[in-house]
């Protein structure tokens, strides 16, 4: 991680703590382009379930806004279905499959949420 956020000036990246215990973090880039991705989102498996991937996902999204990108995409593992429910919630729609992504050789879905309309330039939500 450490090289991912030294090396990308675009690089974003929150960590979620609680009393010097790491619950999670989400590493996001921004390109010149507009199009920002999340590279990487983590919650600790004593974390889970208590919204803080959610939580974490809104401050990337907020980021997103203050820089004024028209995209947030991301890959997800297809068996994932917690995950996949939880972008779909929150506005991300999967746009293909990518076969094989993993180095396991399973899939993966290619997700995005549009925040500027890239034809009229107007934030969609």
């Amino acid at each position: 991680m450490a090289y991912h956020i030294h090396k990308n000036p675009g690089a974003y990246m929150i960590v979620a703590e609680t009393k010097g215990c790491i619950m999670g973090y989400i590493l996001c880039f921004f390109g010149p382009t507009g199009y920002a991705r999340i590279y990487s989102l983590v919650v600790d498996k004593l974390f889970r379930g208590k919204g803080l991937a959610q939580e974490m996902i809104e401050y990337a999204c907020e980021e997103v806004r203050k820089r004024k990108a028209h995209t947030l995409g991301l890959e997800v593992r297809i068996s994932n279905k917690a995950a996949i429910s939880l972008y779909e919630k929150m506005g991300f729609k999967k746009k293909k499959i990518i076969s094989p992504y993993y180095d396991d050789g399973t899939d993966a879905a290619k997700m995005q949420r549009v925040f500027i309309d890239r034809k009229t330039g107007r934030p969609v939500d």
